[in-house]
């Protein structure tokens, strides 16, 4: 009896001992899988944040380049502006005074006094070899030295049209017997003629 006793007594210690070792050995393990967790999660949050990284340095070079693309199609807006050849025709009721372009040196229109009726009108008829179509385009009228008399919006680059009468009017009010005649596209101004009124 004594013997089964210290046999279960041992058994029992065995039996708590093999459980403490087991504890301590699945303790470990959870600690093992913890860190390995940990490890995963950490290498991840770090891959993400790369990413993100590089994401950005992406959309950064993309938008570099975007706005260089948009630098140099401005550019090469500008250089055919200059290379198109503007021109246009001046009529009086419909008929045809003169034609000029950008590379005339005289462009002079002369109209008499005594000859101009209430009602004529003067269209300039302007277009080039490039026209923009979303263009800002205005109609602009100065006195030789350089004061803007009238300012005239026009839709896109069609005619442009404007009493004789009150042309007159504005040149006497202005003391000059000469209006000159620009069209302003965008920022780019192409002076046109002269009108002298006699």
């Amino acid at each position: 009896m004594k013997v089964s006793i210290w046999i279960v007594l041992g058994l029992v210690l065995c039996s708590l001992g093999l459980g403490y070792w087991l504890g301590v050995a699945v303790t470990q393990r959870a600690a093992k899988i913890e860190a390995n967790r940990l490890a995963v999660e950490t290498h991840r949050q770090t891959y993400l944040a790369e990413l993100s990284q590089k994401e950005a340095e992406r959309q950064s070079f993309y938008a570099a380049l975007s706005a260089e693309k948009a630098k140099q199609e401005k550019v090469l807006a500008e250089k055919i502006a200059e290379d198109t050849i503007n021109y246009w025709t001046v009529l009086l009721d419909g008929q045809q005074l003169r034609a000029f372009n950008e590379t005339m040196e005289d462009r002079t229109i002369v109209l008499t006094k005594g000859k101009i009726r209430a009602k004529q009108l003067l269209e300039i008829r302007y277009s080039n070899d490039a026209p923009c179509l979303d263009c800002l385009v205005e109609g602009i009228i100065k006195t030789t030295s350089g004061k803007i008399v009238q300012k005239v919006a026009l839709e896109g680059e069609k005619s442009w049209k404007e009493e004789t009468a009150p042309l007159q009017v504005l040149a006497q009010k202005n003391k000059r017997e000469t209006l000159s005649f620009f069209y302003r596209i965008d920022q780019r101004e192409v002076f046109l003629f002269d009108l002298r009124i006699r």
